[in-house]
């Protein structure tokens, strides 16, 4: 459906969820930020993670 969803370590922001996340997240959180947005691939790391959407 295109929605982005994460959970894992948070310690430095990298899931994307905003300065209230905690610092773990336990449980696949919908990333609100890109509400309106087709994700159609993300790429994640430790510390990162990046999404490309269907926009041009």
């Amino acid at each position: 459906d295109g929605e982005l969803y994460m959970w894992g370590k948070n310690t430095t922001g990298q899931l994307g969820l905003g300065k209230r996340a905690p610092n773990i997240v336990p449980l696949p959180t919908k990333v609100e930020s890109l509400d309106g947005i087709t994700v159609k691939m993300a790429a994640l790391g430790s510390e990162h993670s990046v999404a490309i959407s269907g926009m041009q």
